[in-house]
């Protein structure tokens, strides 16, 4: 089993017992949680070779109906994925293809399968800004595509990160622009969802452009999902799905959240002839280009939320999912987990709530941190200021991580509190306000030992809370 070493978090001999056995189950049902949702688990399950079909999830593919494979996509956990799909494949299945992943990942330049006919080429590239480099790899993915037989079969392997792993702007738009419009959009403190329905209208990939790209040939397009609600238009911004968003919808939420001005005017221009109709929309619901693409994800933040509910129930943890569409700005929720927190594990002891989704930062300074490690920094502050809240008085963990290991700029995946953590921050003399108001919680966590560190872990499903407590008793300092 991977990411063991972050059991170590718990192995702090100047803590309560009762706060190392929390911190030791919360870690290890994140750890489980995380192996869960890895691409070699998750794809194998899914996909089969028989004498006579492919077998993708619920569809069966005759063999004698493609005459080979294209394999593309991109995504943090796409290497894993076309790694675990090329070794299915037999050497009757001949396959090309090209994927898009982000620098620093372990693998080859080329992806092949012993004894198999065949070849993926690995595009590097940079995310969450996308990059010359991602541009000319789905330039390849276009070029393998379009050089194949009609009916090849074409296997979309798409994960979380894809949006700015596959770049390819509209015409128009220069990539200077797009990356422009991507730290504004990262800054301001929109959705995914919101900030992709803006993706997708300065792309030609994004949207169903991937599908487009492909017709007449059948596609099917393999997702792990990284978004609330496991939205298929959202997920890397819907490459092969239909899209139902609008010019209109895009320009308005970049008026809302103020940065429209700021916008290069090639962006500002396309969205204007857009909204006028000058401009064709991205394919639509029903439109016939999508007659021959299913999609279907085989991996979510669900099944890593049911595997940590599972193994706390198996330490004796009355468990539950509290919630699946964790949402809003960080900080602001931090404060109000800090409140409800003895609520949400009431009934008892040995209690455990687990949440998923994600959160969004709004950039006020220039410190290091993370969403996760935001929001918890909120529920220390919130603490803080209120010392007569109930979870002052109970012995309480909250883990919050990030799935694909690396969140906001801190180089961490998230980090753990507990109810010890406010009184070990003022004894190592730690301004909680100055930090959280320069954006600086990975300096808190780091100060704490507290940091939660995997590198990238080759998977990306939404975020994770995980918090326990251990009845109502004093907790001892």
């Amino acid at each position: 089993m991977r990411f063991e070493h972050l059991l170590q978090l718990a192995q702090r001999p100047e803590l309560p017992d009762s706060i190392r056995r929390l911190r030791r189950d919360g870690l290890w049902a994140l750890v489980n949680a995380l192996n869960s949702v890895l691409p070699e688990v998750l794809l194998p399950a899914r996909v089969h070779l028989d004498d006579d079909a492919l077998i993708l999830d619920d569809i069966t593919v005759t063999r004698d109906s493609f005459s080979r494979v294209v394999i593309v996509g991109g995504g943090k956990a796409t290497a894993g994925m076309c790694r675990s799909l090329t070794a299915r494949l037999d050497h009757r299945t001949p396959f090309t293809g090209a994927i898009n992943i982000p620098y620093g990942q372990p693998a080859p330049e080329r992806i092949t399968a012993p004894g198999r006919g065949g070849a993926v080429a690995v595009t590097f590239c940079r995310h969450p800004i996308p990059d010359a480099a991602g541009v000319a790899g789905v330039h390849k993915m276009s070029r393998i595509i379009a050089e194949s037989p009609t009916d090849a079969l074409v296997l979309a392997l798409i994960s979380g990160g894809g949006s700015a792993l596959m770049p390819l702007p509209a015409q128009g738009i220069t990539l200077a622009d797009k990356m422009a419009v991507n730290r504004l959009l990262l800054s301001c403190g929109a959705s995914i969802e919101e900030i992709n329905c803006v993706r997708k209208h300065l792309s030609r990939i994004k949207g169903g452009g991937l599908s487009v790209a492909a017709h007449p040939r059948r596609v099917v397009s393999l997702i792990i999902s990284d978004v609330v609600g496991d939205d298929l238009q959202t997920i890397a911004s819907g490459p092969t799905v239909p899209d139902a968003t609008t010019f209109a919808e895009a320009e308005e939420t970049l008026r809302r959240y103020r940065i429209l001005g700021l916008l290069p005017q090639n962006v500002r221009q396309r969205l204007a002839d857009g909204r006028a109709g000058r401009i064709p929309e991205t394919p639509k619901p029903g439109a016939p280009v999508f007659a021959r693409t299913v999609n279907r994800i085989i991996g979510s933040a669900r099944t890593a939320a049911a595997v940590a509910c599972k193994r706390l129930g198996e330490r004796g943890y009355a468990a539950e999912i509290f919630a699946a569409d964790l949402h809003g700005d960080a900080r602001r929720y931090g404060g109000q987990l800090a409140h409800r927190l003895p609520g949400l594990c009431a009934g008892g002891s040995r209690r455990a709530a687990i949440g998923t989704g994600e959160f969004t930062v709004t950039l006020r300074g220039k410190g290091h941190g993370g969403r996760n490690q935001e929001m918890l920094l909120g529920v220390l502050n919130t603490l803080r200021e209120n010392p007569d809240l109930e979870a002052h008085r109970l012995p309480w963990v909250i883990v919050s991580a990030a799935f694909d290991g690396v969140e906001g700029n801190s180089g961490a995946m998230g980090a753990v509190i507990d109810a010890t953590s406010l009184e070990r921050s003022r004894e190592r003399g730690i301004d909680l306000v100055s930090h959280l108001e320069q954006n600086n919680a990975k300096a808190v966590f780091e100060a704490l030992g507290d940091l939660l560190v995997t590198g990238q872990t080759g998977t990306n499903v939404n975020d994770m809370t995980l918090i326990l407590i251990d009845g109502p008793q004093e907790a001892n300092r």
